[in-house]
């Protein structure tokens, strides 16, 4: 029955196709960039309760209104938005800015601790229009136009399509709402090389950012491999075994995963040291900037659920140290390339205001990635390094004293590049 198989996935294809033309005919389209997108109803939020609050919840606990919002890519994804409102808000008219999750997360990671601690929650207070983005895949964009999560083509995506179109039906979308020509980008980890790709390879989109400012972004690999070689075979190891069972989906974040890691992480536990370590070896070890109250949460959270394809890539990316399309090997990458080796995005073609920071203590992003970076990168306005000797990859989000050391700047590099236009 095999060739049954491949005859309906190239029925899915076809359907794909002729629903891309279909949109064209009916959607938005950007003349100035070609782009096609669409607004569509939100649908909604997943619900994990007891064992974890979503994105809306969270930003209602603190005394914020929220809006849910979706736009449609133009390759059929349908994409979760979340507006932050802000009651006390003194500017009718504020600069919207996009805030984008990194690998395996949603937008529920950026507000873990508080109102007076989580980046997005400053920024609305700050009188910033804030947006929160959640990545095809994840549990808060798990729609589409003709596909299913159950169908294998759901998940045929990885960076480059969160950089090539989960990006622009954000920013167009956004400036579609906002009636407003540009918007403040900020970028965590590959929600940093994501927005790097897509001006590479649309750099149109330059226009239409005033400045992004990058946390940590995942562009380089690091040049010394700190994570353990057993994390990284894991993760190699659990490629092929979802490759060898057909399973495309990854790290799906459901009441029985959630249930399992609190299980897990309970501060009374004999497992609790167990994990807490296993994340100090992931991400650099910084014991004094995790509150170990906000753990639970913060372990449960990681994991909002991607593609095979999506880790697999991430990974090439690491070792590899190469800013470069997805790898398929030699022989199908001549065909879908006609070259050997993937061709790399071309960074020269990036001219946003660039302001990068990273960490002293940073496992996936180090110095001399960012130094390479920076030194490709045609404008970048601001190279920081955060002012602690352990501040890690995880840190960017939930440190205890991000505010001081990170977030308050971010803030000010934003105003300062808007009112310098």
């Amino acid at each position: 029955m095999e060739w049954q198989s491949q005859l309906i996935i190239v029925l899915k294809f076809l359907v794909v196709c002729l629903f891309v033309r279909h949109v064209g005919a009916k959607g938005f389209k950007n003349p100035e960039t070609g782009t096609v997108w669409k607004i569509v109803k939100s649908t909604p939020e997943p619900n994990f309760e007891p064992y974890l609050l979503s994105t809306s919840q969270l930003i209602r606990e603190e005394g914020f209104f929220v809006e849910e919002h979706a736009a449609q890519t133009e390759d059929g994804y349908i994409l979760g938005l979340h507006r932050i409102v802000n009651p006390a808000a003194k500017n009718s008219s504020s600069p919207p800015v996009l805030i984008m999750h990194g690998f395996l997360i949603a937008s529920d990671n950026w507000l873990i601790q508080g109102r007076d601690h989580d980046l997005p929650y400053l920024m609305a207070d700050a009188d910033f229009d804030v947006w929160l983005g959640d990545f095809r895949g994840n549990c808060y964009s798990r729609r589409h136009e003709t596909l299913s999560p159950n169908d294998d083509l759901f998940w045929d995506f990885g960076p480059h399509e969160w950089g090539y179109y989960d990006l622009p039906a954000m920013i167009e979308y956004i400036r579609h709402e906002t009636k407003k020509q540009q918007i403040t980008y900020v970028g965590y980890s590959i929600g940093g090389g994501a927005f790097y790709l897509m001006c590479s390879t649309r750099p149109y989109y330059n226009n239409y950012i005033t400045s992004a400012i990058m946390l940590a972004p995942f562009v380089y690999g690091p040049r010394e491999k700190k994570i353990r070689n057993n994390l990284l075979n894991f993760a190699k190891h659990a490629i092929r075994g979802h490759k060898q069972h057909e399973r495309f989906e990854v790290f799906k974040r459901t009441p029985i995963h959630l249930k399992a890691v609190q299980r897990l992480t309970r501060i009374d536990a004999p497992s609790f040291k167990i994990m807490f370590l296993l994340f100090m070896d992931f991400f650099g070890d910084d014991i004094d900037q995790l509150d170990m109250l906000k753990f639970k949460q913060i372990a449960s959270a990681f994991g909002a659920g991607t593609s095979l394809k999506a880790m697999e890539h991430m990974v090439q990316l690491y070792e590899s140290r190469e800013f470069r399309k997805f790898d398929f090997g030699r022989t199908r990458n001549k065909k879908y390339y006609g070259t050997i080796e993937p061709p790399q995005y071309n960074l020269t073609k990036v001219t946003v205001p660039s302001c990068i920071y990273y960490g002293a203590n940073d496992y996936f992003v180090d110095f001399e990635s960012i130094e390479r970076l920076s030194k490709i990168l045609p404008n970048v306005v601001k190279k920081k390094m955060v002012p602690h000797k352990k501040f890690n990859h995880l840190d960017f989000l939930v440190a205890t004293d991000a505010k001081a050391l990170l977030y308050d700047d971010v803030i000010s590099d934003a105003f300062r590049i808007i009112n310098s236009e």
